[in-house]
């Protein structure tokens, strides 16, 4: 069974303003940037059970090195919910706040 993947649109926001950055910083860094983003969202679809928790039934999938970022998501009935595309370093109320 496939998932279904949605983003909040703070999600949509987070990956927004990453994507932005990594273009001021390198043109190949965004583009592995995203095919580490596109990775996830496609194990997501897959099997979403195989991320650990990260707080409650909010679950974490890690980009690949050396991007410091999380995809924080929820599982509800075939769909996951992207909560959040999160740096390492940012206070975790920020997406706490949201689920």
């Amino acid at each position: 069974m496939a998932y279904n993947v949605e983003l909040f649109e703070a999600a949509e926001d987070d990956l927004d303003a990453a994507i932005t950055w990594y273009v001021g910083e390198s043109i190949p860094a965004t583009h592995r940037f995203l095919d580490s983003y596109l990775n996830i969202l496609d194990r997501l679809s897959d099997n979403p059970f195989q991320f650990p928790k990260a707080k409650g039934e909010v679950r974490k999938a890690r980009f690949s090195p050396p991007f410091p970022y999380n995809v924080y998501f929820l599982v509800k009935d075939d769909t996951v919910y992207v909560v959040s595309v999160f740096h390492d370093r940012r206070n975790p109320e920020v997406w706490q706040n949201r689920t």
